[in-house]
């Protein structure tokens, strides 16, 4: 799921302001965004396990991703971002039901939605929108094998996929 309203680099020509809105995945990225904060104006929101979109109803019973959402719908009323990074978890939230919205309970009609809704928002803002593609899921945990090959004393091994598994994953 990559949608690019710019590109990387015609968001970061301006000196506009940068919001990077995701979950774990986008937090996964402050430290780059802490580097570009160094040029740029740039805000971080993150909520691990919420997706990055409005409208959006995350399926847990302990969910604080509709408050913190309608929070930052909110804030954005009052300031204004040349561009937004969307960072999120995309498949994990289609893949294992994770969502719904009052539309729909099929978790990828959903996501279908949710992503309309956002980004008729930032169209109507004048706001650039890139979306960060989930990177691909390894098959075994890499930081497991790795402590399981140390404490074990052997070669750790060279966990990778396969570029046709990759390409699928995408």
């Amino acid at each position: 799921l990559a949608i690019i309203y710019t590109s990387i680099g015609n968001a970061l020509q301006s000196k506009g302001k940068i919001l990077l809105w995701g979950d774990s995945h986008g937090s996964a990225l402050i430290p780059a965004f802490d580097i570009l904060s160094k040029s740029h104006n740039v805000d971080i929101v993150n909520n691990s396990g919420c997706p990055p979109l409005f409208s959006i109803i995350r399926n847990a019973s302990k969910s604080k991703c509709n408050k913190v959402n309608a929070e930052l719908e909110k804030h954005l009323k009052s300031n204004h971002y040349h561009s937004i990074f969307l960072v999120g978890a995309w498949n994990n939230y289609i893949n294992w039901n994770m969502i719904s919205t009052i539309e729909s309970d099929e978790p990828a009609k959903s996501m279908e939605l949710a992503i309309s809704q956002t980004l008729n928002y930032f169209k109507q803002q004048n706001t650039n929108l890139i979306f960060v593609a989930q990177p691909p899921r390894f098959k075994k945990s890499q930081a497991i094998e790795y402590i399981r090959a140390t404490a074990l004393h052997y070669d750790i091994p060279r966990l990778n996929i396969s570029i046709e598994e990759f390409n699928k994953q995408r």
